[in-house]
């Protein structure tokens, strides 16, 4: 009976297939073939490598992502500067200042700025020899400043210390020319102009390690060396004020706040009378040439009271030599002078009595 339905299948059967059994055909004409274990296993060591990768190369990102941006944090952080409260002024008897105090000025440069500013070497040797020229400095000494504010980490780098106002006008076509350069209004000691009264009065000059271990001061104040400056010098001194500044990255100054007050150091009135010193210097010198000898002391007291009223060394030195920054050409005078005139012979020389 014939058959009403036919298969496509049976359709398109070749000829041949149709004289192999079903399961012979089967068996040599499958379409699909297993994937083996090894592929598999590939494909899912590669996939773990690659998610190991991801997550290594993710957790490194953080890690340095994390540092500059803890790095970041801190530069854009409060920074704590010290207010100068202004040392007490010392008189003689006779009612002459022989220390006082006068502004004067610090030259900063902020890294970030002259970082970002991006000057070739000829540029920033270029600068340096204007600002030396103006100041009447070594070329060299300025330059290698400028290199150390490019090339440390600092956020600001002082090139120029204790500078009076006609040097600064001298300097500020270059100064206000560069947006990294910032001028910092200061104090400073300014002495009597008198040799007669260097040993005594003494003079001023930042902090040392030394200075440190001993004594209650903060990084940055200035304090008495030698003299009454030194000896009077948590008198003098005062309480310096804190003034803390926020600062970005590029050192820029967010916001600034003073919390707590400068208290100005205390005055003070000598037994020395300044008159009578600049007298006995002269006859000290004039005896000293005529005597043909290097050095020479006097020292006078008052009857009455015992009061000292003049020590005199001779030769003396001028004490704002080291307020306004001694060139090393100048200190090795003073230090290897015959004379010896930072030498104090009043108080630290052995002579026989009669």
């Amino acid at each position: 009976m014939p058959r009403e339905n036919i298969d496509p299948e049976e359709i398109f059967f070749d000829s041949e297939k149709l004289k192999d059994s079903a399961s012979d055909y089967i068996e040599r004409e499958k379409l699909e073939l297993p994937i083996s274990a090894l592929i598999f296993s590939l494909f899912e060591f590669s996939q773990l490598a690659i998610i190991i990768f991801i997550a290594a190369f993710s957790a490194f990102l953080i890690i340095r992502s994390g540092q500059e941006y803890s790095l970041e944090a801190e530069d854009n952080s409060s920074r704590v500067a010290l207010v100068s409260p202004g040392r007490g002024i010392i008189y003689s008897s006779d009612a002459e200042i022989l220390a006082r105090n006068e502004s004067r000025f610090d030259v900063f440069v902020k890294s970030a700025k002259f970082k970002a500013h991006g000057l070739d070497p000829r540029a920033i040797l270029e600068i340096a020899n204007l600002l030396a020229v103006a100041l009447e400095r070594e070329p060299y000494a300025v330059h290698e400043k400028l290199l150390n504010a490019e090339l440390k980490d600092f956020s600001e780098y002082q090139i120029f210390g204790g500078l009076r106002s006609e040097e600064i006008k001298k300097i500020e076509h270059v100064i206000l020319e560069y947006p990294f350069f910032e001028i910092r209004e200061i104090s400073r000691r300014l002495y009597a102009n008198d040799p007669s009264l260097s040993h005594i009065v003494g003079y001023t000059g930042e902090i040392t390690s030394s200075d440190l271990l001993f004594r209650d001061y903060s990084q940055g104040e200035r304090v008495g060396k030698v003299g009454v400056e030194a000896f009077y010098d948590d008198s003098l001194r005062g309480v310096p004020g804190i003034l803390v500044r926020e600062i970005d990255s590029k050192g820029v100054i967010l916001g600034q706040e003073l919390n707590r007050e400068p208290q100005v150091g205390k005055d003070m009135k000598l037994h020395i009378n300044a008159e009578l010193q600049e007298k006995i210097y002269g006859i000290l010198e004039e005896h000293s040439r005529a005597l043909d000898i290097d050095a020479a002391v006097a020292i006078v007291l008052d009857p009455q009271d015992g009061g000292v009223i003049s020590i005199v060394n001779f030769p003396g030195f001028d004490s704002n030599l080291f307020e306004s920054g001694i060139a090393a050409e100048e200190f090795d005078e003073l230090v290897n002078d015959p004379a010896k005139p930072m030498f104090n012979r009043a108080i630290g020389g052995e002579y026989q009595s009669g």
